[in-house]
C-alpha cells in the first residue's frame, strides 16, 4: 500500500524516470546559498521547480520509513528560499 502511495508522490514531482542511487547524497558535493541563481531567466527556471514539495514529501517519506535520511533533508531545507540546480541535483539524488 504505501509503495502506491509513494509513486503517486514521485509522479507529482515528476521524478517517476529517476534511476536509484546507492547512496543518498552525493559525496563532497559543497552546496551553498551562494549558488543560488541571480540571472532573472534562471531565477524563473528554477521557480518552476517543485524543490519545497519535493522536500515535503521526502520528509513525510522518511518520517514513515527511512529516518535515516533525517540530515540529507534537513541539510537541503536550508536552501528552500531559493534553490538552484546543484540543489535540485542533490535532492533528486536522495529520491
Amino acid at each position: 500500500m504505501l509503495e502506491k502511495v509513494y509513486k503517486g508522490y514521485l509522479k507529482q514531482v515528476y521524478f517517476m524516470d529517476i534511476k536509484p542511487s546507492p547512496t543518498p547524497a552525493i559525496p563532497n558535493l559543497p552546496l551553498s546559498s551562494n549558488m543560488a541563481p541571480k540571472d532573472p531567466k534562471e531565477i524563473e527556471v528554477m521557480q518552476t521547480i517543485p524543490y519545497r514539495e519535493m522536500l515535503g514529501i521526502l520528509k513525510y517519506m522518511v518520517s514513515c520509513t527511512r529516518p535515516d535520511l533525517y540530515h540529507i533533508i534537513g541539510y537541503l531545507s536550508w536552501f528552500m528560499q531559493n534553490p538552484s540546480k546543484p540543489h535540485r541535483k542533490a535532492l533528486s539524488q536522495v529520491f
